[in-house]
């Protein structure tokens, strides 16, 4: 057991084979990270497997992502630039967002039980213990309007730069 500012991370590691598993539990509840030894091998030693050192590097990022998910979580915020861009919560369904994007029609967005959000006009800020969900969810919103290349009016991410391209000149 793993214990940092009195709150208490338990991680095991289990499995038959060459599928095998991590489980971390902490605050913010179970997370499990799935994977699979690699066919090339390089030695077996005392019951110690030696492979290559890209899998070695992989699975500690993959821990460290579970260790870092469990104890702060990962935030991503999304801003809207221009007129008529809006989030919104759905009142029937909570894990629902409605996006009125410039477009005719309404947008309705619906989230898994593990993504947290939170609205205000034109910021979307998205919470979750798992980093690769929140970014494909977070990329899959912002494909919805790209930013604009000459005025830059759509959606982006807060820290993002955006380079514009030069409108038309006028000859004189």
């Amino acid at each position: 057991m793993l214990r940092l500012r009195k709150k208490r991370f338990f991680c095991s590691i289990a499995g038959q084979g060459l599928r095998n598993s991590v489980l971390m539990k902490g605050p913010t509840g179970f997370l499990t990270l799935n994977f699979q030894i690699p066919a090339l091998i390089t030695g077996v030693l005392e019951n110690h497997i030696f492979s290559t050192k890209q899998f070695i590097r992989s699975l500690s990022a993959g821990i460290i992502n579970l260790f870092i998910g469990n104890r702060y979580g990962y935030f991503s915020q999304i801003r809207t630039e221009g007129v008529g861009f809006r989030f919104r919560r759905s009142r029937v369904a909570p894990q629902v967002i409605g996006m009125t994007l410039g477009q005719s029609h309404f947008l309705s967005l619906f989230l898994p039980l593990n993504i947290l959000f939170r609205s205000h006009k034109n910021h979307l800020i998205l919470y979750s213990n798992r980093n690769i969900k929140l970014n494909n969810l977070a990329l899959g919103v912002k494909k919805l309007r790209f930013a604009d290349a000459y005025k830059g009016k759509g959606l982006k991410f807060a820290k993002e730069v955006l380079k514009f391209k030069p409108g038309k000149l006028r000859q004189r």
